[in-house]
């Protein structure tokens, strides 16, 4: 039960059923709900202009869709309930637990009019199932895909005025409320931005991403943005689960300690011969507009890594290890932050889909791509 302390002049109160009235579109204005736990102060979520005071609470009857999903628990807003009755708590939490049976319950009749010309015994359908559930979803988390596309799947959605042409996601855990917005910058990358206010702190965080990357890795920066806000121990929205799985493989990887290609650099020759390219192509100038993109070519060559873009030519020395010929994007390299590129020596690293800088990973591109 939350413990969340509850304004006076509030309209509802746990398990108090009551029928939705002035809906912010009027579509589930009449519906009944039944009161579950307050969720403190909440704006963009409802798309309020200012935060109010708003529940948890559960559906009664048929399920209503929210963006083309049913669902029986959602956030409203205490000035949008009209009281009809009242039930204890207790019971709320029974209507909960039925109405999960009974979804669960309809799922597996499906479930079973589709195995019934295949039968197999407990064992071998749990097994078959769990295997099955976890290859589905590393291949679905390890898929590169649009940023917009991926961050659509986690419940992101487009913004007008003030905000501009961004696309934002917002959420609440322990009565604060989390906003995520999400936009292109001038190098045609994404930058994610978050901020959440507590009692106790202001968070305020971002990140960049490349216009793809695995729909895993995307999850999972949003998963660190809710982390930040309110603690490793939160449990995350059901959206973001790609995210953990993600993280996961990852850690599993690591595990086998691959040596993978790569060579050292020196960061401080690295460093420099990233400024000439930026100044060739205008950057040094303050030009702000977009950047035109072109392949960047990666060679070990007598001890130097050479670089190719546009016709010129760079070196960068290398300190040992090898990789054979790879592409990425001059655009993305031009983008990476400074920190990226910190420190005396830094590991360049290629992987199947990657070139890795340090820390930081670009796409790579097939060999000879225009």
């Amino acid at each position: 039960m939350s413990t969340l302390p509850i304004p006076d002049n509030a309209i509802g109160f746990p398990g108090m059923v009551a029928m939705l009235q002035r809906t912010s579109d009027g579509a589930h204005d009449g519906k009944l709900v039944a009161l579950r736990n307050p969720s403190g102060f909440v704006g963009t979520l409802l798309g309020a202009t200012k935060p109010v005071f708003a529940w948890q609470v559960l559906v009664l009857g048929n399920p209503i869709s929210i963006r083309g999903k049913p669902t029986r628990e959602i956030i409203v807003a205490d000035l949008c309930l009209r009281p009809v009755t009242q039930i204890s708590p207790a019971m709320v939490e029974l209507l909960t637990k039925r109405q999960a049976h009974q979804d669960f319950d309809a799922g597996m009749d499906d479930l079973k009019r589709v195995l019934n010309a295949n039968a197999m015994d407990a064992r071998e359908f749990n097994t078959f199932f769990e295997k099955a559930e976890k290859q589905i979803g590393i291949e679905r988390a390890l898929e590169v895909v649009p940023i917009a596309q991926a961050l659509g799947e986690l419940g992101f959605r487009q913004q007008n005025p003030p905000h501009g042409d961004v696309l934002m996601w917002a959420g609440i855990h322990g009565g604060a409320e989390l906003e995520i917005i999400a936009g292109t910058n001038w190098f045609a990358q994404w930058q994610l931005t978050a901020r959440c206010n507590t009692l106790r702190q202001s968070m305020w965080d971002e990140t960049i991403l490349p216009p793809e990357a695995p729909r895993g890795a995307i999850a999972l920066a949003v998963v660190d943005f809710w982390r930040a806000a309110f603690g490793r121990d939160a449990q995350t929205p059901d959206a973001f689960d790609l995210g953990l799985r993600y993280e996961h493989h990852k850690a599993n990887m690591r595990a086998l300690d691959l040596d993978l290609p790569h060579v050292d650099l020196d960061g401080e020759m690295l460093r420099a011969t990233r400024k000439w390219m930026a100044k060739r192509h205008g950057l040094a100038d303050g030009n702000a507009g977009p950047l035109p993109d072109a392949p960047l070519s990666l060679t070990i060559d007598n001890g130097l890594m050479r670089m190719e873009a546009g016709g010129a030519v760079y070196g960068c020395s290398v300190r040992g290890g090898w990789i054979d010929p790879c592409q990425v994007s001059l655009r993305e390299f031009l983008a990476l932050p400074a920190w990226a590129l910190k420190g005396h020596i830094l590991r360049l690293t290629t992987a199947i889909h990657e070139v890795r800088f340090g820390s930081w990973a670009i796409r790579s591109l097939p060999t000879g791509a225009a």
